[in-house]
């Protein structure tokens, strides 16, 4: 091993240790101080406090040595919140948790292990062949202003000409879904304009191309005008998010500083609906919305298995995969549907969760070989060219949605609203280079 890179593990290994040392402190204090409140102690609240350690030394290891530009750091953040915050909540507030809550716990602390377990055994392996591409950044500069106009025109059609921009002021956040499902398609623009942004961004950090700075500005505003528009945190979020990475990727951000902007932003989501009212106060319902989901479907299985059989759901995915647009009513319509009538009339949504989905196909083998399998992939596109870490940076906005949608909805967006997009434009705006063809596996994390 060559002694720069030695001494540079050497230095990251020292700080891993610092930094969890630190962690275990406060995090030990703040849970006798939490949990030696709770007057109903039990076997799954050691469970839930050994999270903690757990998913802390893997987010701090793949911060240290990775950085944020990592899947698998975004991946255990967003777990730890979805899983966590709910459960301390109730804590908090000395409420008896429900059995259900804790199956539905337990449920996404295997799911994170294995992604994790696997993502950490799979090596990051390249057949490099013959043939390379190198990009030609002024055609992928115009296919972005391209993607940009439909992007705008739509938005423009949708927002202003459609409905009307007061609209969505006078109306509920319900109200303006019905009014957007009736534009389907047409509301695209919320995922394209943050992905122009995305891009746009990295290549002019690569190249620093004008045009880039232009198209980033633009499609980062009408994204923050369009997610104030529909109260949207999720909008919000993926503009918001990958400028944070790049940033921090070109060193532009410590990892001190951007921890701190995380800490605001995270504080920002929580107040960020209520702004809209005339008191401010924290809403962080995104996090405990699944654990009702999981007590409704998981107290009644047999509504499963009356609609659907064991892995139809990914049957439904996989034939989304090469068909954008189907007849198939996704697991969150249906939950809606047979749970919240209500809710799925008044065109409302809830979201549903993949790690419940993986239960309901195929039981607790199904959540160990869902998320294996997804830990495999993600690390198979670590960084290690300009289109897997394009590819990247699209993956770690849409990470989050693993924790809150099915795997319908979710490759769905993934795939046809941002990767085959790029991947096409990608191809189309670069040019083969021929060297000679070696293999390589490697260790990229």
């Amino acid at each position: 091993m060559h002694p720069k890179l030695n001494r540079k593990l050497n230095s990251n290994k020292d700080n891993i240790v610092r930094i969890y040392l630190v962690y275990f402190v406060i995090v030990t204090l703040y849970l006798l101080l939490l949990i030696g409140n709770y007057p109903y102690l039990n076997f799954h609240l050691v469970v839930f406090s050994l999270s903690f350690y757990y998913i802390g030394y893997v987010a701090i290891n793949e911060l240290v040595n990775v950085g944020l530009i990592s899947i698998k750091f975004i991946f255990n953040v967003f777990g730890f919140l979805y899983t966590n915050y709910h459960i301390i909540e109730l804590v908090v507030d000395k409420t008896i948790i429900n059995e259900y809550y804790y199956y539905g716990m337990e449920l996404s602390y295997l799911a994170m292990f294995s992604f994790n377990t696997a993502y950490s055994l799979t090596k990051c392996s390249t057949l490099e062949h013959h043939i390379r591409r190198k990009l030609d950044v002024g055609k992928f500069n115009y296919g972005l202003l391209v993607i940009l106009i439909l992007s705008v025109a739509a938005f423009y059609y949708v927002v202003v000409q459609g409905i009307g921009i007061l609209n969505y002021f006078l109306v509920s956040r319900a109200e303006r879904s019905l009014m957007r499902a009736d534009y389907s398609f047409l509301t695209f623009y919320s995922i394209t304009l943050p992905m122009i942004s995305t891009l746009s961004l990295f290549i002019y950090m690569q190249y620093r191309k004008k045009l880039n700075l232009l198209l980033f500005f633009m499609a980062f505003l009408l994204t923050i005008l369009n997610s104030v528009l529909t109260a949207s945190r999720a909008d919000m979020f993926s503009a918001v998010l990958p400028v944070i990475v790049i940033l921090n990727y070109n060193k532009i951000l410590s990892n001190k500083i951007t921890i701190i902007i995380g800490a605001a932003g995270f504080v920002l989501f929580g107040v960020w609906k209520s702004l809209y009212n005339s008191e401010i106060e924290t809403q962080y319902g995104e996090f405990s919305t699944w654990y009702e989901i999981c007590k409704n479907v998981l107290s009644h299985p047999q509504s499963y298995s009356l609609a659907y059989y064991p892995g139809k759901s990914y049957l439904d995915t996989l034939l989304n995969l090469v068909v954008p647009v189907t007849g198939i009513e996704p697991l969150s319509r249906w939950y809606l549907r047979t749970f919240e009538p209500l809710v799925y009339q008044a065109g409302g949504g809830r979201g549903f969760s993949s790690v419940l989905e993986a239960f309901l196909n195929f039981n607790v083998f199904g959540v160990i070989s869902i998320y294996v399998l997804y830990g495999i992939i993600a690390k198979k596109i670590f960084p290690k060219s300009e289109m897997t870490m394009i590819i990247n940076l699209l993956a770690i906005v849409s990470i989050n949605m693993l924790f809150r949608s099915e795997s319908y909805a979710f490759w769905k967006n993934m795939l046809w609203l941002r990767i085959y997009p790029i991947l096409l434009l990608y191809y189309f705006a670069s040019r083969k280079i021929v060297f000679k063809s070696r293999s390589n596996t490697y260790e990229c994390s």
